[in-house]
């Protein structure tokens, strides 16, 4: 236990740590696998508490410095790679851990732009590494860690490029690495790369989840290599891209598939990967055909790829002959395909340009102007060849900032005061230091819980319930019963007034006062009828405390007419829409920041209307299916409480798999929603999109009153919406969570740290000077002999100079006697004897 403490030979077990641990992984094929297992699991633990610290000791720079480097020379981390499926479930996370924190680490003092420590040395000298992590997809143990592991790794450009370029699989003995990598020879498909293929289709479900993710952070982030990649192994990668994934058998793997696809042909970065893709007629086939699917969203996202071929200005003979031959077939397919997608406005454009795309083609094929060409291999070849040189360069300088880091690392950091110090000073000032010490560590610790208390509740939902009145009157203008009668004298008998009403929809958000106590405004309710009567409203009862709009709460408002004797009333409809804005305005503009919404319609007779408000949530609410909603016994949620709400009812009802957490058996009620009698947690999203449906708009009926009896005392239709507002709590943590003074604060902090320190430093010189001195006072002559006699043995030793068995003069006076009180009877002499004679056994 003294490791797990810091305290005894803990800097001894560091260094023997890594070769422990190899010795064990060694022996997992052994008998007694199961007791090395654990043991195993023992040594991974307290690799990982030395590299990220435990409660009761923190972890020290030097001791994880010695334990990277000890790890890369005993190659442990290709061991655990290799053999992670042979690991517990508990010791797999634990060198997750391990490979995270190692393949970050930058030694002190090192520049934020250089790779860690053992990250280059994986890409220099062991790419065999990121080989076997991805072949951790292999095993479904090991699939979820090492893919973790992986995609960490792939944020290096060099990394990514190791991967894609590897043919280890091609008659060699191992991945060549960068050296390897010839960007103009095309691969023979056995690389680990092509290998992803294979385990996104015919892997279990979360297997070919994770590998997927893999997959699409490979061809997503390194735009320049990918593209080059692509081009040169154009044909074989569209061929098992196609023939693989996009015709899966798996709704996942096709839909997420369909999906990359169009995000790899619509980047700038694959713009000559786009035309070669589009110029092919074989191509063109398998997007028609998933506009053909059954499913809705493989409709929809083989509709964004069929996109690209129409809008290309430069169709192939073949392209042009397919649509050429199914144009009236495709026109009537489109004008009713995904009828029901009303509110995708982008959606709906796009598709009616197709269709006059495909219209207003030739007759005829007409050969293109330009023909699509491939990247040359030079451009990103050349960047791909000088990579190893600028990795050897950065190797290079990472040993100089190693070099630099080990003097800079004599600055001093304990902030301990040394044992002992107490008899050495007047009072109780090394007792009282340390109990601060105590009370810093434990607000140190509290006040980080607390700040990420705060951050977790500033993120999460902080939604209050307010009212929101409404009022919704009119207003008349020449009225027949407004004027003053026809004069027949006159011999006019038109008019060129025409008779009008104004709608008036004017909304503000009740007080907090009023809100919760409406049954004493309801006492009130007489005066507030006597101002309604006199055309007035009580503003200082319903001034909000913050302010709120009436359009900040719906996205859009229409006004549905009943037909009347003179017009339809479609024609005489009212419509809003909040427009596009960008992310945290400072300002709204008018067309979306008002609180009376009015409008001005021509008739003389009492019309009937239906106020339609469609809510604006941010989360969005939606109505649930009867299967969710008997799950989480509400009938309206969020999605994020939608999928909390089921993860809650798999842990109450002992649904969770055993030995996989992430993974739950489905009864009744689950198999409904997701259709199968085993779950994944990480699939419980796309599960449950088919179950929410968007919610009903607030539909507010009123009759438009022309006639004069009613405005002789006109009285306005009032309606309480009940509304969600950002809490004043949200608003209050994130000012104080991102209070500009922190950070101040903090480097005040670590500058008092590093003066405290170099105090401490400056009180343990003096202690030891202190022991020098009461030594020398208590017997200088000895004591003045013992320390000359050291200096020379160690002056000897170091000039290499020592005598065999020693190094001191042994001719001297206190070397012929002996005894218990002599210089053979002392501490020193007895551990030299039994070093020497241990030696010659030997």
């Amino acid at each position: 236990m003294s490791f797990l403490f810091g305290r005894g030979r803990a800097r001894a077990s560091t260094v023997d740590l890594p070769k422990q641990a190899k010795e064990q992984i060694q022996r997992l094929d052994g008998p007694g696998g199961a007791a090395k297992t654990e043991e195993l699991s023992k040594t991974l633990l307290q690799i990982k508490l030395v590299l990220q610290g435990s409660p009761e000791a923190e972890s020290s720079p030097d001791q994880v410095y010695q334990l990277v480097t000890g790890m890369i020379s005993e190659d442990l981390l290709y061991l655990l790679a290799t053999n992670l499926h042979l690991l517990s479930f508990e010791s797999r996370k634990d060198a997750q851990s391990i490979f995270s924190y190692v393949l970050r680490f930058r030694s002190a003092g090192a520049s934020p732009k250089s790779d860690p420590v053992a990250l280059s040395y994986v890409i220099s000298n062991r790419p065999e590494i990121l080989v076997a992590l991805c072949n951790g997809y292999e095993h479904k143990e090991s699939a979820i860690p090492a893919g973790t592991v992986l995609r960490e790794v792939l944020k290096n450009d060099a990394a990514a490029a190791i991967i894609l370029y590897d043919d280890s699989g091609n008659g060699g003995n191992g991945s060549k690495g960068l050296t390897g990598i010839q960007p103009e020879v095309q691969q023979s498909g056995n690389g680990v790369f092509w290998k992803f293929f294979e385990w996104i289709d015919k892997g279990s479900f979360e297997v070919g989840a994770d590998a997927f993710t893999t997959f699409r952070e490979l061809l997503t982030k390194h735009k320049q290599i990918v593209a080059q990649y692509l081009s040169t192994n154009f044909d074989l990668f569209f061929d098992k891209y196609n023939n693989i994934l996009v015709k899966s058998d798996s709704y996942v793997t096709k839909r997420q598939s369909i999906k990359l696809l169009g995000e790899i042909l619509l980047d700038r970065a694959n713009y000559a990967v786009m035309t070669a893709y589009v110029d092919r007629g074989e191509h063109l086939k398998i997007c028609m055909n998933l506009l053909r699917d059954d499913r809705k969203m493989v409709q929809y996202e083989g509709f964004h790829v069929f996109k690209v071929f129409v809008a290309n200005p430069h169709k192939s003979i073949a392209v042009q002959k397919i649509l050429l031959i199914n144009r009236e077939r495709l026109v009537k397919f489109l004008q009713h395909f995904l009828e029901d997608r009303t509110e995708d406005e982008q959606f709906i454009d796009e598709r009616e340009f197709l269709i006059k795309q495909i219209n207003n083609m030739p007759a005829q094929p007409v050969e293109p102007l330009q023909k699509p060409a491939l990247l040359a291999p030079m451009a990103t070849g050349q960047h791909l060849q000088s990579a190893p040189n600028q990795m050897q360069a950065q190797h290079e300088g990472q040993k100089l900032a190693i070099e630099l880091a080990k003097r800079r690392s004599r600055k001093p950091t304990d902030k301990n005061i040394p044992e002992g110090v107490e008899s050495c000073i007047i009072g109780d000032g090394a007792r009282r230091y340390k109990e601060l010490r105590d009370v810093e560590r434990k607000l140190d610790a509290a006040m980080m819980r607390k700040r990420m208390y705060i951050q977790d509740s500033r993120n999460s939902s902080m939604k209050k319930h307010r009212t929101l009145r409404i009022w919704v009157s009119n207003t008349v203008d020449d009225q027949e019963w407004q004027g003053d009668g026809l004069v027949v004298d006159a011999f006019d008998f038109n008019t060129n007034s025409n008779a009008s009403y104004k709608v008036k929809i004017e909304g503000r958000l009740l007080s907090d006062d009023e809100d919760d106590n409406e049954e004493e405004d309801d006492e009130d309710s007489d005066d507030e009828e006597d101002n309604a009567k006199k055309g007035t409203m009580d503003r200082k009862a319903l001034r909000p405390s913050q302010n709120y709009a009436l359009s900040h709460f719906f996205k859009s408002m229409t006004v549905d007419f009943d037909k009347n004797r003179s017009r339809d009333g479609a024609e005489q409809n009212v419509e809003w829409k909040k427009p596009a804005l960008p992310p945290n305005p400072r300002s709204l503009p008018p067309s979306a920041d008002f609180d009376v919404l009015e409008f001005k319609r021509g008739g003389d007779e009492n019309q009937n209307i239906t106020i339609n408000l469609v809510r604006d949530e941010t989360p969005e609410r939606f109505t649930l299916s009867p299967p969710l909603a008997e799950i989480l016994d509400m009938k309206e949620a969020t999605r994020a409480e939608a999928v909390t709400g089921i993860w809650e009812y798999v842990k109450v009802m002992g649904l969770q798999e055993d030995d996989e957490k992430r993974s739950f058996r489905c009864d009744d009620v689950l198999r409904q929603i997701f259709q199968r009698d085993t779950g994944y947690i990480p699939s419980i999203t796309d599960a449950i999109i088919p179950h929410l449906s968007a919610l009903p708009p607030v539909s507010l009926p009123y009759t438009i009153r022309v006639d004069q009896d009613f405005h002789k005392q006109p009285e306005p239709t009032v309606y309480d919406v009940r509304v969600t507002i950002d809490g004043a709590l949200r608003a209050r943590l994130h000012a104080f969570n991102m209070n500009p003074n922190y950070a101040g604060t903090l480097r005040d902090i670590a500058t008092l740290n590093d003066e405290l320190s170099a105090i401490i430093q400056a009180l343990s010189h003096s202690k030891s000077k202190h022991a020098f001195l009461t030594s020398l006072g208590k017997d200088p002559a000895n004591y003045v002999l013992k320390w000359i006699s050291s200096q020379k043995r160690d002056l000897e030793v170091i000039c290499g100079e020592a005598a065999r068995g020693g190094g001191e003069d042994v001719g001297g006076e206190e070397w012929r006697k002996g005894g218990a009180g002599s210089v053979w009877g002392t501490e020193n002499v007895r551990e030299s004897v039994n070093l020497m004679l241990s030696s010659r056994t030997r």
